[in-house]
C-alpha cells in the first residue's frame, strides 16, 4: 500500500485551486508512463518532447491529476503559467512541511554512488527518500523533492550543475541540514 502524499487540500493551498476533497495523490511524475493512480503529472515542455502530449492518457484515470500550463482545463487538470515553475512550488511546499533530516550531494563526480551508499545506510534507522538515478538539474531535484514524503526521517538529493549558480538554486530549494561535496 502506498502512502498518500499530498491531500486535495494541500494541492489546493499550493495552487489556489478548488480540486474536489475526495481526492488524494501518492506520486507526482514528470514523464506519464510513471503515472499509474492517484498521480500529480506535470506537464513540462522539455527539449525533446512536450508534456501536454500526453495528458488526455494520464487523466483516463478518474483519479489522476494534471497540471497543465496549455489547454483546457478541467475539474481534473490545474492550468498554471509554467508547469516547471510549479513543480518547483509543489517541490518547496514538500520541504517546508517535512521534518526530515536532508543531506545534499554535489560534487563533479561520485554523487550518485554516495547518495545510493547514504540511502542504504539510513534506510536501517527510518524512512528515507531519495533522488532517483541522477535526477540532479532544474527538473530532476524539484521532482524528487516534490515526491519526498512528510513521513520521511531523511531525504538525500544529489544536486549537478550545467551553468554558473544552478548550485545555489537547488540549495535554495532543498535546504539541506548537511552539504556533501564529493569531488571537484
Amino acid at each position: 500500500m502506498k502512502i498518500k502524499l499530498y491531500s486535495a487540500e494541500e494541492i489546493n493551498t499550493v495552487f489556489n485551486s478548488n480540486i474536489s476533497n475526495k481526492f488524494f495523490f501518492n506520486k507526482v511524475a514528470i514523464d506519464s508512463r510513471e503515472v499509474s493512480n492517484r498521480g500529480i503529472f506535470f506537464a513540462i515542455k522539455g527539449d525533446n518532447d512536450d508534456g501536454h502530449r500526453y495528458v488526455k492518457k494520464v487523466l483516463k484515470n478518474k483519479n489522476n491529476l494534471a497540471i497543465i500550463s496549455k489547454g483546457v482545463k478541467n475539474k481534473r487538470s490545474i492550468k498554471t503559467q509554467n508547469t516547471l515553475e510549479s513543480l518547483r512550488n509543489l517541490a518547496s511546499y514538500s520541504r517546508q512541511r517535512s521534518e526530515a533530516k536532508i543531506i545534499a550531494i554535489t560534487g563533479s563526480c561520485g554523487k550518485t554512488s554516495l547518495k545510493n551508499l547514504l540511502n542504504s545506510s539510513l534506510k536501517k534507522f527510518g524512512r528515507t527518500h531519495c533522488s532517483p538515478k541522477s535526477f540532479n538539474n532544474h527538473f530532476g531535484v524539484p521532482y524528487s523533492l516534490a515526491n519526498l514524503n512528510s513521513n520521511d526521517k531523511y531525504g538525500v538529493f544529489e544536486l549537478g550543475m550545467s551553468s554558473k549558480g544552478e548550485i545555489d538554486n537547488l540549495v535554495n530549494l532543498v535546504k539541506p541540514h548537511i552539504a556533501i561535496i564529493t569531488n571537484i
